[in-house]
C-alpha cells in the first residue's frame, strides 16, 4: 500500500464527511440557496486549512507551476476592473477564482505532506453521490416536469455534473480493501449512474462517454511498459460504459423524452451566446469586458434568436454556457490561454505520472482524478461548471493531488500559508458581505412580484450598492427603485409629491442605465416615465432604444404604436400593429387597433393599411367586428409576406 493511500489523521475523516454533507449546506436567506452558502462554506474550510499549514514542521513550502498558472489567470482578470460596469459582480467572480487558487496552494501542500489523501476525497465523493443522488431523486419525484426538478445543487444539470464527478472520484474507494467503504462507493456509483440517466442532461451524457473512453485509454495505454494488467479491469469499464449507453437509450426511447433530447432549440441559442461572446472578445481582445460582466454586455448585440422570454426582454441570459467562451469574453485572449494552459498542464502531469508509476493504487488515484478533470472540461463545452463550487471544488482538489509532486518553486512557509489564507479570506469576506445583502434582495424581488412599491423602496434603501447592485437576473436594483417611485407618483394621494417622486424615479433609471446600458426593462419604464408626462418624442426615443435591443418585446411594440397614435400618426400606429401577432395583452392591443382605425382617414403610406380600408367599411362595423376584420387582414398580410420571403 502506498504511503498516501489513507490519511492517518482526523483531518482526513473530517474532509470526507464535509464533502459528503455539502448537499445540506443551503439557506433560504440567499436568492440562490446553494451557490453562495457553499462558496462561504468552502472559504471557511480552506482558510482553516491554511492555518493548519503552520503545524507542519517545515521552513518552506513549494508552490507548483500549475498553481502559479492558475494564480496568473486569477490576477489577469484584474485587468478588466477598469472597464467593469458592476464592481460587486466583478469581485464576486474574482473571489471564486481566488478560492480555487487557495485550494490549489493549500491542497498541494496537504497532499504532499500526507495531511490528507486522495482517498479522503474519494470517500467524501462516494458519500456525496449517495446523499446528493437520493435528494435529487426526491426532487424529481415531486416535480411535475423534469426541468422543474431543482435538486440540492440548484438545477438538474448541475446535479448531473456533480453526480458524474462524484462517480468518477468514487472509483478509487470502490477498490479499497476496506469492504465497508468499498460497498459505500459501489452504492454511490449506482446511485450516481441512475441519477445521471434519470436527469437526462445531454452535456453530462457526452461527458460520461468521453470520461469512460479516457478511463479505458488510461488503463490500457498509459501504463508502465513492464505492466501486464490494467488497474481497472477492462471488462468493468466495458460494463459501466454499456450500462450508461443502455440507460441513455432506454430513456430516449420514451416519445416525449426523445423529442426533448434531440430538440436543437437550446443548441441554436448556445450558438447565439457564443457569437455574442466572440463579439465581446473582438471589442476587448486583451482585457475582455471584465469578470462577471458578460450578462451585462450580452443584450448589447441584440436579443433576437434567443428564447421567447429573453428575446422579449422579460428575463436575461446570465452566462454563455461554455467556460472557454466565458473566459475569452470576460478576460480576453490571455485569460483563455491561461485557463486552458492550467488544465492542459494538469492532464499532462497526470498522464506523465500515470505512465511512470507502477504502484497500482497510485495509478488508480491518478486515473480517477484525470477522469474527473476530463469530464469537467468536456461538460464545460456546453455549460459553466467553473462557477458551481459543488462541481469545481472536487476538480481543484483532484488537480492539487495530480500536481503535488510536479515542478515548483520554494517559498517561506509563512508567506505561502498567508497567501492561501488571504485568498480564502478574500472569498469569505466577499461572500459574507454579499449574503448580508441578499435578505433585502429577496424582499425586493418579492415586492416586484406583488407590485408593491412599499416593500421595494425601504429594502433598496438598506442595500449597500458596493456589495450588491444587480439582482441574480441581471436587473439593476436601481431599476426597481425607479419603477416603484414611478408607480407611487401616479397614486391619487401622492399628487402633492408627484414631481418629487418622478425626479427620484428618473434619477434611478439613469443610475440603472449607467450600470447596465442595455437593460431593456429600464428603457421600457423610462419611456413610460416620459409618456406619463406627455413627452411623447422622448418616450418614443426610449422605446426605440429598447426596441433595437429587443425587437420582439410586446410591451415595447405596443407602446411604440400607442405613441404614434397619440401623436396623430395613425398610419404609423397601424403599421406597427399590423406586424404584431400572438399578443398577451390583447386588451391593450385591441384598444389601440380600434382607436387608430376609427381615427385614420383611410389614406397613408402603408399599402397594407390602405388595402384594409378599401376592403372594409369601417363606419358600418361595431368595435368587435372591426377588430376581427383587422386581425384577419393582418394574418393574411403576414402569411403572404412570409410566403414571399420563403420563395426568395
Amino acid at each position: 500500500m502506498s504511503k498516501s493511500s489513507s490519511s492517518k489523521l482526523p483531518i482526513g475523516l473530517i474532509l470526507t464527511l464535509l464533502i459528503g454533507i455539502t448537499p445540506f449546506i443551503s439557506t433560504e436567506a440567499s436568492v440562490e440557496h446553494y451557490l453562495l452558502p457553499r462558496t462561504i462554506f468552502w472559504s471557511i474550510l480552506t482558510a482553516i486549512g491554511g492555518f493548519l499549514l503552520f503545524t507542519i514542521k517545515q521552513k518552506s513550502f513549494n508552490i507548483t507551476f500549475a498553481t502559479l498558472i492558475w494564480i496568473a489567470f486569477t490576477l489577469w482578470s484584474l485587468t478588466g476592473l477598469s472597464v467593469a460596469y458592476s464592481l460587486p459582480e466583478f469581485w464576486y467572480t474574482f473571489s471564486r477564482f481566488s478560492l480555487y487558487g487557495a485550494i490549489l496552494i493549500i491542497g498541494t501542500i496537504a497532499f504532499k505532506s500526507n495531511r490528507i489523501s486522495f482517498d479522503d476525497v474519494s470517500k467524501g465523493l462516494a458519500l456525496l453521490a449517495i446523499v446528493g443522488g437520493l435528494l435529487s431523486w426526491a426532487s424529481v419525484a415531486e416535480a411535475r416536469d423534469i426541468t422543474e426538478a431543482f435538486s440540492p445543487f440548484g438545477h438538474k444539470n448541475f446535479a448531473s455534473a456533480v453526480m458524474l464527478v462524484a462517480l468518477l472520484g468514487s472509483l478509487r474507494t470502490a477498490q479499497l480493501k476496506d469492504k465497508k467503504w468499498s460497498y459505500v462507493a459501489i452504492a454511490g456509483i449506482i446511485v450516481a449512474t441512475v441519477t445521471i440517466i434519470l436527469l437526462r442532461t445531454r452535456g453530462i451524457w457526452i461527458a460520461s462517454i468521453v470520461s469512460s473512453i479516457a478511463l479505458l485509454l488510461g488503463s490500457r495505454v498509459f501504463r508502465p511498459k513492464e505492466s501486464t494488467s490494467t488497474v481497472i479491469p477492462l471488462k468493468y469499464i466495458a460494463l459501466g460504459f454499456g450500462i450508461l449507453i443502455t440507460g441513455f437509450a432506454a430513456v430516449i426511447a420514451q416519445p416525449k423524452v426523445e423529442e426533448a433530447v434531440f430538440d436543437t432549440t437550446n443548441i441554436d441559442i448556445r450558438f447565439k451566446e457564443w457569437d455574442h461572446s466572440i463579439k465581446m472578445f473582438s471589442e476587448s481582445p486583451i482585457t475582455g469586458v471584465g469578470a462577471g460582466q458578460w450578462k451585462i454586455h450580452f443584450p448589447k448585440y441584440g436579443l433576437a434568436g434567443t428564447d421567447a422570454k429573453v428575446s422579449a426582454g422579460k428575463t436575461a441570459i446570465l452566462r454563455p454556457h461554455n467556460d472557454y467562451f466565458w473566459m475569452l469574453s470576460e478576460g480576453g485572449l490571455p485569460s483563455l490561454l491561461l485557463y486552458v494552459s492550467f488544465f492542459g498542464f494538469i492532464i499532462f502531469i497526470g498522464v506523465k505520472s500515470l505512465y511512470k508509476t507502477d504502484d497500482s493504487e497510485e495509478r488508480m488515484k491518478l486515473l480517477s482524478a484525470l477522469a474527473m478533470t476530463i469530464a469537467f472540461l468536456t461538460y464545460a463545452l456546453a455549460e459553466f461548471p467553473i462557477e458551481r463550487v459543488d462541481v469545481a471544488i472536487p476538480i481543484f482538489l483532484a488537480a492539487a493531488y495530480i500536481s503535488r509532486n510536479s515542478g515548483s518553486i520554494g517559498l517561506p512557509k509563512p508567506l505561502v500559508a498567508l497567501i492561501g489564507i488571504g485568498l480564502a479570506a478574500f472569498t469569505l469576506n466577499n461572500g459574507v458581505g454579499r449574503l448580508s445583502q441578499e435578505k433585502y434582495v429577496i424582499k425586493i424581488l418579492t415586492g416586484n412580484e406583488r407590485q408593491d412599491p412599499g416593500m421595494i423602496i425601504p429594502n433598496i434603501e438598506n442595500i449597500d450598492i458596493n456589495k450588491y447592485d444587480l439582482d441574480p437576473f441581471a436587473n439593476p436594483l436601481s431599476y426597481f427603485n425607479g419603477l416603484s417611485y414611478l408607480a407611487i407618483s401616479q397614486a391619487p394621494n401622492q399628487k402633492n409629491q408627484a414631481q418629487q417622486r418622478l425626479a427620484i424615479s428618473k434619477q434611478s433609471f439613469d443610475d440603472a442605465l449607467a450600470l447596465h446600458p442595455w437593460h431593456v426593462a429600464t428603457y421600457i419604464q423610462y419611456g413610460n416615465w416620459y409618456k406619463i408626462q406627455g413627452k411623447l418624442e422622448e418616450a418614443m426615443e426610449m422605446y426605440q432604444r429598447g426596441y433595437e435591443i429587443s425587437p420582439f418585446s410586446e410591451e415595447i411594440r405596443l407602446n411604440r404604436a400607442e405613441i404614434k397614435m397619440r401623436q396623430g400618426e395613425y398610419n404609423g400606429a397601424l403599421h406597427f400593429l399590423m406586424n404584431i401577432t400572438g399578443v398577451q395583452n390583447e386588451q391593450k392591443y385591441a384598444r389601440l387597433v380600434i382607436q387608430s382605425l376609427r381615427a385614420h382617414n383611410g389614406q397613408g403610406a402603408d399599402e397594407n393599411v390602405n388595402e384594409f380600408y378599401i376592403k372594409i367599411d369601417v363606419e358600418s362595423m361595431n368595435d368587435n367586428q372591426l377588430y376581427n376584420a383587422f386581425i384577419r387582414h393582418r394574418d393574411n398580410v403576414l402569411k403572404e409576406t412570409f410566403s414571399d420571403s420563403a420563395a426568395r
